[in-house]
């Protein structure tokens, strides 16, 4: 569904209780909802952690928490004079792996 404020948005489905198809769980923004065009452009994960990349030079990074709700953990900012930032990206324990302009670079999240 697009979001109507301009805040981009992921949308978390989970089997209905009946089991007859999926219900929505959660929508899931950044923290502060702040306006994110493309929020969900490209959508990562591995177990509990979830990677969400946006055109905005950003990539944020959500928990699933005892919940069973996603929380943002963190945020990465685009470094300076990088396209496309989060256009690839990868999980692999801690590590997180981004590309942009061509280059791989990973991140190290210390959770």
């Amino acid at each position: 569904p697009k979001d109507t404020r301009g805040a981009g948005a992921v949308y978390y489905y989970t089997p209905s209780s009946d089991g007859s198809g999926y219900e929505l769980s959660q929508k899931i923004t950044a923290f502060n909802e702040m306006p994110l065009p493309a929020l969900g452009g490209k959508i990562v994960v591995d177990k509990d952690r979830l990677l969400v990349a946006t055109d905005a030079k950003s990539v944020f990074v959500f928990e699933l928490d005892v919940l069973g709700e996603w929380i943002e953990a963190a945020s990465i900012a685009a470094p300076a004079g990088a396209n496309n930032f989060g256009a690839d990206a990868a999980l692999f324990g801690e590590h997180i792996f981004l590309s942009y302009d061509g280059n791989t670079h990973s991140y190290i999240l210390d959770c």
